[in-house]
């Protein structure tokens, strides 16, 4: 009888621990014991009577298979294993006993080759702050690397963060036990990698750990890994929870890059969220998931843009016992072709029919009609069954869709064959709240929004509107309020040809590149009535335009947009833009500016109102201006300019002065019959006067709009 409660007679007596290999042991030698207290204010030399009060003067003088037990109480402190084979361990579990790093460094490090004979057991560990070879980059919990393999066990990991890798554990060439453990609220506070965990170039074994509520922010390269962040390592997972974790791009539960083998036994994937791709799991560069055919997995109610549950550029085989639905499509699994499931059960029930959306609905609803809406669009995407052959449609109500009105998911993604169409531009408003952009597309097929106001949204590129690899349509929307920090402030557009009709585009900015619009390596573009006024950018204000992007503008109005070069229009590396029945007018600081090297750009203008003709375009001998018939350089006379209102008063010199035909190189820009426009010609710039149009208000919806091949243009 050693005198001592139940805990510490449990641990004079532990030889030996046997992980899920039977040959792994662990052996000290029991007659070493240290204590701490940290209430202990007097002599100390770590003998039960007169304890240490603090863990780091215990591990000083340690020795091989020395066992360090630990009173109740907050211990600020980091400490350091310093390579050796030691047991630290409180008295009465993660409750009552913690170790705070103060936010100074690792809370706890292993650098010197610890193996599983070094272990932790028993404690919270909360507000390290990661270090390593940046300042405050790495491990803000716990620390490892160097081949270091120590046994944690019967922790809580909490409110510990890091710059750039694992805001709560972060393993570096080293292969730790982790079992028990909870891992919960840690973060990156720079563009990291890695919220909950980052394992780099590292093969540990989780067992019964829950990874739940952190997040790792950023953009471009970082921002990935919200849960966990595996880069070349092949972890093995049994019984693991990884729950409402955060990826500022991608990877919301786990992220996987050049990591072949990870294996997945009776893990749990749910509710985690990336803005970009895979929400539940990210894997690219030869990454791929192992699914444990016998003990399945559960994965369900992840949220992204792309590939909601998995995204992966590998084929994989999922084998699961839940999964979000029966029939995955695009949404949830990325692309689809790459995986092939076996799915025993399905949380949501999906429908072969258009959906309904209000704000004041509930997802309870069948959604089938505005009787029974569901409340969110994401949940209607979730729940909606298309494919080529059968598109659908999903209806949004009046009202104001955001996260704070009916907790809507930004960005707004879109999925192949699936249309978006509001109430109208001024009864359905989608507001990011300046939180992210409002409308994401990625290689996506046959869709068109349609009816909306697309606002607020904040992004580095494409707040309004990103778009890539895609040719959606959009009509009868306004585009508004929408700021980046770098490019396409209302719309971003790369390698991709949308239509646009009907479209304001308005009091957008981007700090680089087209407050409007940014086209980049987009070829065939096209504009029709399109408005676009009081942007602002670098380059560009109403619209940039670059690596061999071509767009048509066709009656456009492009005025009161600002840059420090190309008001209106910006044209670098081998950009076309063609110029037909449009005006643009009182932009700062010209209206169309050729970037002065690398490919030549071109411009075409017919039947136009040029402000300053000509001489409002500053090529800088690097490009063609292609000034046809019909151009005129007078004041359009806009019916309230200051108000927004840029239809026509009935004087103006651009009514009946436009073009109802025009062909370039065998391409027919436009061709209208006579019952499209009023008078004997069409007019310039996005409005058709007829006698009351002076007196309205800029309405977006012309009724001379016309729809076919529904409900695409």
């Amino acid at each position: 009888d050693t005198g001592h409660d139940t805990m510490w007679e449990r641990s004079w007596f532990y030889g030996m621990i046997i992980l899920g290999d039977p040959t792994v042991k662990i052996s000290y030698d029991t007659d070493d014991f240290i204590f701490v207290d940290i209430s202990n204010d007097g002599f100390e030399d770590g003998s039960q009577e007169y304890p240490f009060n603090s863990i780091r003067e215990a591990i000083d003088v340690a020795e091989f298979g020395s066992h360090i037990f630990v009173e109740d109480g907050i211990y600020y402190e980091n400490i350091n294993f310093q390579g050796k084979a030691i047991i630290i361990e409180s008295k009465n579990g993660y409750e009552n006993c913690v170790i705070d790093g103060f936010q100074h460094d690792p809370v706890v490090t292993f650098e010197n080759g610890e193996g599983l004979n070094s272990m932790l057991s028993g404690f919270t560990i909360a507000n390290g702050y990661g270090s390593g070879y940046q300042p405050n980059a790495e491990g803000g919990g716990i620390y490892c690397t160097n081949h270091s393999d120590p046994y944690l066990q019967n922790l809580l990991i909490t409110n510990n963060s890091a710059r750039s890798r694992g805001g709560g554990v972060y393993c570096h060439f080293s292969d730790p036990t982790l079992e028990n453990i909870t891992i919960s609220e840690n973060n990156i506070t720079g563009y990291g990698y890695g919220g909950g965990i980052n394992f780099y170039h590292s093969n540990p074994t989780l067992i019964n750990v829950i990874i739940s509520g952190n997040s790792s922010s950023g953009s471009y390269d970082g921002g990935h890994g919200g849960g966990m962040y595996c880069e070349n390592s092949d972890p093995i997972l049994i019984d693991v929870t990884i729950r409402d974790n955060i990826a500022g791009t991608n990877g919301g539960g786990i992220y996987c890059t050049n990591s072949s083998y990870p294996q997945l036994s009776n893990v749990r994937i749910c509710n985690n969220s990336a803005t970009y791709n895979g929400g539940g799991i990210y894997c690219q560069w030869n990454s791929t998931i192992n699914f444990n055919s016998e003990s399945r997995s559960n994965i369900y109610l992840n949220q992204s843009a792309n590939g909601s549950d998995l995204y992966s550029d590998q084929i994989i085989e999922v084998y699961v016992d839940t999964f979000t639905v029966m029939f995955p499509t695009d949404f949830f699994a990325y692309p689809i072709n790459n995986y092939t499931f076996d799915i025993i059960h399905s949380v949501i029930t999906q429908s072969d029919s258009d959906l309904y959306v209000s704000p004041e609905g509930n997802n309870t609803n069948s959604g089938l009609s505005f009787d029974e809406p569901l409340k969110t669009i994401f949940f209607a995407k979730s729940k909606i069954m298309v494919n080529g052959h059968n598109p659908h449609t999903i209806f949004l109500a009046p009202g104001i869709y955001s996260s704070t009105t009916n907790n809507e998911l930004f960005p707004v993604s879109c999925i192949s064959y699936v249309s978006f169409y509001g109430s109208g531009i001024d009864e359905t408003i989608l507001d990011a709240n300046n939180e992210t952009e409002v409308i994401y597309i990625d290689n996506i097929q046959d869709v068109s929004i349609a009816e909306m106001t697309i606002k607020n949204g904040s992004a580095s590129t494409g707040a309004g509107i990103k778009c890539y690899h895609s040719d959606p349509a959009f009509i009868n929307l306004k585009v508004c309020d929408n700021e980046s920090s770098y490019a396409g402030g209302g719309c971003f557009f790369y390698n991709s040809n949308p239509y646009l009709e009907n479209v304001l585009i308005n009091n957008n900015s981007a700090n680089r590149d087209g407050g409007g619009i940014c086209y980049n390596n987009s070829s065939s573009s096209n504009l029709v009535n399109v408005t676009i006024v009081g942007n602002n950018a670098e380059s560009g204000g109403g619209i940039h335009c670059e690596d061999n992007s071509s767009t048509d503008l066709i009656n456009v109005t492009i005025s009161d947009n600002s840059a420090e070069s190309g008001g209106a229009i910006y044209c670098e590396r081998g950009s076309n833009v063609y110029v037909v029945n449009s005006i643009l007018w009182n932009n700062i600081p010209q209206n169309v500016y050729f970037y002065s090297h690398m490919s030549e750009n071109n411009i075409l203008i017919t039947h136009s109102d040029i402000q300053f003709g000509e001489e409002g375009i500053e090529i800088n001998d690097n490009g063609t201006v292609y000034w046809l018939e019909g151009n005129i350089d007078e004041d359009p006379q806009f019916a309230d300019q200051e108000n927004g209102n840029y239809h026509l008063f009935d004087d103006s010199p651009c009514i009946d002065t436009g073009t109802a035909y025009f062909e370039w190189e065998d391409e027919i820009l436009i061709d209208l019959s006579y019952d499209e426009y009023y008078g004997w010609a069409p007019d310039m710039g996005a409005f058709e006067w007829d006698e009351t149009s002076a007196n309205e208000e800029l309405i977006i919806n012309n009724e001379k709009v016309r729809l076919s091949n529904y409900p695409n243009p």
